[in-house]
């Protein structure tokens, strides 16, 4: 399974997961680029909370994802559609029919 196969795990609160199962999400988000919280983000995030005027935690996200190389951000929580200096972000759960752009 690549990164960007997704696939859904659920188990029901009488469920004891095995220790195989339960380890999976790790094993497999390893996979995935983090990027780290650094100084350098924290000074790009408060800069831009400032010139973009949403808050600093919408702004780390912004900037983390620039400087993983992300051109878009999925949130349900910022502007749909709304590019912050090149980094795009969608709302996941709003239709094509709905978008602004």
């Amino acid at each position: 399974m690549g990164a960007g196969d997704v696939e859904r795990r659920v188990w029901s609160i009488s469920q004891t997961p095995s220790v195989g199962s339960a380890s999976w999400p790790i094993e497999h988000w390893q996979a995935l680029e983090v990027q780290d919280t650094t100084l350098d983000l924290f000074r790009t995030a408060i800069a831009s909370s400032h010139r973009f005027k949403v808050s600093y935690w919408d702004a780390a996200i912004i900037e983390a994802a620039r400087m993983a190389s992300c051109e878009t951000v999925l949130s349900e929580d910022m502007n749909d559609g709304q590019s912050y200096g090149g980094v795009r972000v969608r709302n996941p759960f709003r239709t094509a029919s709905h978008r602004k752009t």
